[in-house]
């Protein structure tokens, strides 16, 4: 993916936009294939790179039931695509457990869940799952929420005698895994 990122940087912004789209509109088990549209010039780049066929590749691979490309389709099996996302996931889950163990914040009641990965129907009942006795939050528009409060903070702020240029919550937390992934 490196050689594709700078040799065909487009391509590679492509397929990541792609991916982060799949990632937010996949339904959690309701379906059995992911199509997700890839440039020809990763194909061209794979085969240069190892002199093989990349459908002999993939029929030779343990993903054979699991990955097939027509054109510049390929399709995943739901739970390969889903599989993309475990590490990540254990990563953010084992981060919050963590955090949660903090003193100053035991007996936490709530988690909101904001970002472009929290928009994610996948991360969100894994979240869910791992959190049972926890009630997890997602906005209408995760995406937009921390802009949305920082708004209403700083409107709020204009109607009282003191004004704050930062403000930095002592219990929250952001972590950035990828461009994809924010919690």
């Amino acid at each position: 993916m490196e050689e594709l990122s700078r040799s065909y940087p487009d391509e590679y912004a492509e397929i990541h936009e792609e991916h982060c789209v799949k990632l937010r509109t996949s339904r959690y088990r309701e379906q059995k294939y992911i199509y997700m549209k890839m440039p020809y010039s990763l194909i061209e780049l794979f085969e240069e790179k190892s002199d093989t066929d990349i459908m002999e590749k993939i029929d030779n691979s343990k993903y054979s039931s699991k990955i097939s490309i027509h054109a510049d389709k390929w399709r995943f099996s739901y739970e390969l695509f889903q599989g993309l996302f475990n590490a990540p996931c254990s990563e953010i889950i084992a981060l919050v457990k963590n955090v949660l163990l903090k003193s100053e914040i035991k007996g936490t009641k709530n988690i909101i869940m904001i970002g472009k990965f929290a928009e994610s129907p996948i991360f969100q009942t894994i979240i869910k799952q791992a959190f049972q006795e926890i009630k997890v939050i997602i906005p209408l528009f995760p995406r937009c929420a921390s802009l949305q409060g920082a708004v209403i903070y700083g409107h709020e702020q204009r109607n009282t005698p003191k004004y704050a240029s930062s403000r930095v919550e002592k219990f929250i937390e952001t972590f950035k895994k990828s461009s994809c992934v924010r919690v």
